[in-house]
């Protein structure tokens, strides 16, 4: 038998938010992106409060960058 602890990769704690609502949250906040972008351009300043809705919806800041990235290119070339 061997003298390591099995680490758990996925633990769901008290509180955590379903993988399907996940997607759903992070559709919404996308949507919510391209409502700030100005010609594909989305201000600093815009940024920084989409930043701040992210955490309140419990979106990592890593993944609300992730998804801004994402979104620009859909409204700059057209692909909405």
């Amino acid at each position: 038998m061997s003298a390591v602890t099995p680490f758990p990769i996925y633990q769901e704690h008290p509180g955590a938010i379903p993988p399907e609502t996940t997607s759903v949250i992070e559709r919404v906040f996308a949507e919510e992106v391209a409502k700030y972008l100005h010609d594909g351009i989305l201000r600093y300043s815009d940024r920084l409060l989409l930043l701040r809705t992210a955490q309140r919806l419990h979106i990592e800041r890593f993944r609300a960058n992730l998804i801004i990235a994402l979104t620009q290119p859909f409204y700059v070339w057209g692909w909405y």
